[in-house]
This record gives structure tokens, C-alpha cells and sequence, in this order.
């Protein structure tokens, strides 16, 4: 299994029109990630070899406290994991949230002025 050092990096891939929605990340650490705005997942072990996980071996949701489940759940095991990379597809996260927070909001706010 991993060591204690395992680290879990996110980072975003740039949406169509140019942004990096960087903020999402840097403001917003998620506990979990559903697969379906995961873009890349990679594992780096401590000897430099990286694997590239596909995405339809990846659970539904990707649990970001708990680096051994993820491990566990993509059949690794025994490995000395030093990095796990984890792309998210900001586009596909813009379009979510864009669409989602018109449906809470307006639960909150009347339309009405």
C-alpha cells in the first residue's frame, strides 16, 4: 500500500474559450470528485514510473480524503505511491455548475424583481 506521503494534486484542463476557472480549485478543495469531470487520472510511484488510469476503471466518485480506497478501488496494490494526479474537465464543471446554480438559485431568489 501507499506510504503516508502520498499526495493528491487536482488541476484543470482549460475550458474551450480559454479559462482556467483556476479559482474552483484553489478556493474550493472537494472531498470527492464524481468520474464523470474527472478528464485524466494518473498515479506517479516513488520510483518515477507514472500509469495512466482510464477513466471507466475509476470508481463513481473519486474520494479525495482517502488515497488508499483510491488505490483499493483501481485494483493497486502493494505500490509505493508518490503522486495522484487528478485532471478535472472544467468545461464540462462550468457547464454543471452553470446549469445547476439557475435551479438552486431560483429556489432562493424570486424572479419577479
Amino acid at each position: 500500500m501507499p506510504n503516508k506521503g502520498t499526495k493528491i494534486v487536482l488541476l484543470g484542463k482549460r475550458t474551450t474559450n480559454g479559462e482556467s476557472l483556476q479559482m474552483i480549485l484553489t478556493e474550493v478543495f472537494p472531498n470527492s470528485i464524481p468520474k464523470e469531470f474527472i478528464h485524466a487520472f494518473s498515479i506517479t510511484l516513488e520510483d518515477g514510473e507514472m500509469i495512466n488510469i482510464p477513466n471507466e476503471m475509476l470508481p463513481a466518485h473519486i474520494e479525495i480524503q482517502k488515497p488508499v480506497d483510491i488505490l483499493e478501488k483501481i485494483n493497486i496494490k502493494n505500490a509505493n505511491v508518490e503522486v495522484i494526479e487528478c485532471v478535472l474537465d472544467l468545461e464540462k464543471l462550468k457547464v454543471f455548475v452553470t446549469e445547476h446554480t439557475d435551479t438552486i438559485l431560483s429556489k432562493i431568489f424570486d424572479n419577479n424583481g
